[in-house]
């Protein structure tokens, strides 16, 4: 007898374990925490209250499981006062 496909399975988690952070999310994650403590947000609930999000969603970018929307870069930006170039890779514009 043929039994039908079970939807939901007392054994199995309710989330998905998040994915290992690759090196260059792991880099992201670190240039994020480092441009929002030098703008003097001190703690992660501060910086994510400013930006308007859940402390979760933010933590979540710190941790690397997760990046930011381009709309929430651009606002990251604006609060650190770090340009994109250098949130998303690292590279630094040279004054001219």
């Amino acid at each position: 007898m043929l039994q039908r496909p079970v939807a939901y399975n007392g054994n199995m988690p309710a989330k998905r374990p998040p994915k290992p952070a690759s090196p260059l999310r792991a880099a992201f994650a670190r240039r994020l925490e480092a441009a929002r403590i030098a703008a003097g947000y001190e703690t992660m609930r501060d910086f994510s209250e400013a930006l308007g999000i859940e402390q979760a969603r933010y933590r979540r970018w710190e941790a690397a499981e997760t990046e930011p929307d381009l709309f929430h870069l651009l606002k990251i930006s604006h609060l650190t006062g770090v340009s994109l170039d250098t949130l998303i890779s690292g590279a630094r514009r040279d004054a001219a």
